[in-house]
């Protein structure tokens, strides 16, 4: 029993100094990678996307009814913005980009309609509207008849972008105009 405690005892640690260089070269490497993540954070935190909606149109003739809808969707952020709907009114009308850009509204059957962006990289595809920071899509739905049965003229309404995944509903307002004798 004497020579097990004696081995025990004789055999040597870890000095001192190499232990208080080990704890800090560990101190150091759980700080570089906290400040690595933090920056990480960071940054995804600060890029978003912003959108300009204020040119955007709903003209309805008041005689006829029938009018057309122009949204005009400018990216003012700092990352791409990928769209999966808007909505104009408490579910008044929808345009969904799924493939295309649709225009639901009542029990109306949807119509489909024209995307124009400012460059080639603005595009609707299956995972929605896809528009860079700086760029801009312009989507026009003409002839939609019976807008004046949904939409109320000189009534300005509440829309709502909304996002495939992540970000925040942007809100934009827009007003029914008139047009007709």
């Amino acid at each position: 029993m004497g020579k097990i405690r004696h081995r025990i005892l004789s055999e040597r640690a870890v000095s001192q100094v190499i232990a208080a260089l080990l704890l800090t070269t560990l101190a150091i490497a759980v700080a570089a990678l906290a400040v690595v993540l933090m920056q990480k954070q960071w940054k995804v935190g600060s890029e978003r996307f912003s959108l300009d909606m204020s040119e955007s149109r709903i003209v309805v003739n008041t005689q006829t009814g029938q009018g057309s809808i122009t949204l005009v969707i400018k990216n003012t952020g700092t990352t791409t913005a990928k769209l999966e709907m808007i909505k104009i009114g408490e579910n008044v009308l929808q345009v969904w980009f799924l493939g295309t850009a649709t225009l639901i509204y009542g029990d109306a059957s949807p119509i489909s309609g024209v995307m124009k962006g400012s460059t080639s990289k603005v595009q609707v595809t299956e995972e929605g509207l896809i528009i860079p920071s700086g760029q801009s899509a312009t989507v026009k739905f003409d002839s939609v008849s019976n807008l004046k049965g949904y939409l109320s003229v000189g009534e300005q309404y509440t829309g709502f972008v909304v996002p495939t995944t992540g970000g925040q509903v942007v809100t934009f307002k827009i007003l029914v105009e008139p047009t007709g004798a």
